[in-house]
């Protein structure tokens, strides 16, 4: 099994800060709506910072022996598209691994 981040719902950004997964999707959730705001300052440093970055959010639900990991790729391109390509690996009995993949992508 592939070794997880052991602190639950934290990102390690390119800069060294550490953001919310949370947030992230908050901000992808919302990106129809930032192209709609480009007047706003905060809106324009976030997209400047976010354009062309590479992320990878890992994080833990449940116990370190039968929890959920999930791991999630997101490539923001300077076009102001993006992709998340998603994977979660669940521990069943018998040591098997339960794995579901998913993408998403969006401007």
């Amino acid at each position: 099994m592939k070794r997880v981040n052991q602190e639950p719902n934290i990102v390690s950004a390119r800069i060294g800060k550490r953001i919310s997964p949370r947030l992230v999707w908050a901000i992808l959730m919302t990106m129809p709506a930032v192209s709609s705001a480009q007047s706003d300052p905060q809106t324009v440093a976030v997209k400047g910072f976010l354009t062309g970055q590479k992320m990878l959010i890992s994080y833990r639900e449940g116990s370190p022996l039968r929890g959920t990991y999930f791991f999630l790729q997101v490539h923001f391109c300077r076009s102001g598209n993006y992709t998340a390509l998603g994977e979660s690996r669940k521990p069943t009995g018998d040591n098997h691994e339960q794995v579901t993949h998913w993408t998403e992508t969006g401007k």
